[in-house]
């Protein structure tokens, strides 16, 4: 895990608490045939023909005809979807026989259940062990056009997933009910043969964290990175989401360039961290503001995050060094033009407002000339060398 700090926060939109800079997602995508489980109510037929079986133990399509009045090809083909449905089995004397306890099951609840081989399109993620089915239905999300963006690279599937029966893989997915989005109808996998690759496409990834809702993602292009598309699985991927906002908390580490502690405290809308005096000036004289947020980047090996961070004084002493970083950024943002021997009693005055104490002109002075802004140093001290009159 690697930290870096920025002099400048990443710019978020409302809502969101830290920018994913770069994520590498790999991601099989693949449509499979599946069995849709169908419910209708029983019609008159289909009761009288299970409530007759069961009675009788055995009929054929004649003696249902012969009973009700209707075309032997009508009763027979009730029977053969009874058959199918595996209410009735059909004996090698050609009649049917009533199977226990799906006939009785089905008379009790008056509802017929039946199988029908459809497609459903899934998305894997090997990284996080997501699997998002996509069935296309008004008000789901549609699967990621992946065939219209270059990928980064191929990526190996985990060793216990590639070569495995696509059919087998999905329908432990569907038994252990790990299928983000999965569609109530979905009873389980057909099996086609096919087999799970040993390598996948791998995206490049880019968007934002946000507090209390899934990251806002897209995928860009490899080859042209103003080609990107919005990541519809973000929403359902919980393996994704903790990831990524496992990787913006892992803060731990951060401050060990400077060999300090700091403590996280609970204020501000981000994340801020109480730090000590010398904490404080390590972190000043390496460039980075006090007094307004900085850009912490976290690196792993195959994702970049970056949020901002907030510093705050943790003591009186490391309340000295905020006051003069306070300062010297007020002298700073003022015109070169404009300075004078009023700028440095309007600095101080502001830094005290903030923090109880005015630091001296001459450590204002002090620290603008360690920072190599001499040009402002020989503005602000030009009315007393410069004084002849």
């Amino acid at each position: 895990m690697e930290h870096r700090w920025e002099a400048a926060p990443p710019r978020l939109p409302k809502g969101a608490t830290a920018e994913v800079v770069e994520a590498l997602l790999p991601m099989h995508l693949w449509r499979a045939p599946v069995l849709r489980l169908v419910t209708h109510g029983l019609s008159v037929v289909e009761r009288f023909i299970i409530e007759a079986a069961v009675e009788l133990r055995a009929l054929t399509a004649q003696d249902v005809g012969a009973v009700t009045g209707l075309p032997t090809e009508i009763t027979a083909r009730v029977i053969a979807q009874l058959t199918a449905a595996g209410i009735l089995s059909v004996r090698p004397d050609g009649a049917a026989e009533p199977v226990f306890p799906a006939a009785t099951d089905t008379l009790e609840r008056a509802e017929l259940y039946e199988l029908r081989e459809t497609w459903l399109t899934f998305a894997y993620l090997p990284r996080t062990a997501d699997l998002i089915a996509f069935d296309g239905g008004p008000g789901t999300a549609a699967a990621p056009q992946l065939n219209r963006l270059a990928p980064a690279f191929e990526a190996p599937m985990p060793a216990d997933v590639a070569g495995r029966p696509a059919a087998e893989f999905l329908d432990e997915r569907i038994r252990t009910g790990t299928v983000t989005g999965m569609p109530e109808w979905l009873h389980a996998a057909v099996a086609d043969g096919a087999t799970l690759p040993a390598t996948c496409p791998a995206y490049r990834c880019v968007g934002h964290l946000r507090r209390g809702q899934p990251p806002k993602l897209r995928l860009v292009d490899a080859k042209r990175p103003e080609r990107a598309q919005p990541l519809p699985v973000a929403d359902a991927a919980t393996g994704l989401a903790e990831w990524l906002a496992m990787l913006g908390d892992a803060v731990d580490g951060a401050f060990d360039r400077w060999g300090r502690l700091a403590r996280e405290s609970p204020n501000g809308p981000h994340r801020t961290f109480a730090i000590g005096a010398d904490l404080a000036r390590a972190v000043m004289h390496d460039g980075l503001p006090l007094n307004r947020p900085c850009g912490l980047m976290v690196r792993d090996e195959e994702a970049v995050v970056t949020q901002p961070v907030g510093l705050t004084p943790a003591d009186p002493a490391a309340e000295a060094v905020f006051t003069l970083d306070h300062a010297v950024a007020s002298v700073l943002a003022e015109p070169l033009d404009g300075l004078g021997l009023h700028t440095l009693a309007t600095a101080g005055a502001l830094a005290a407002a903030a923090y109880g104490a005015e630091p001296e002109a001459e450590d204002i002075r002090a620290e603008l000339w360690r920072r190599r802004h001499f040009v402002h140093v020989y503005r602000l001290r030009a009315a007393n060398d410069f004084a002849y009159d």
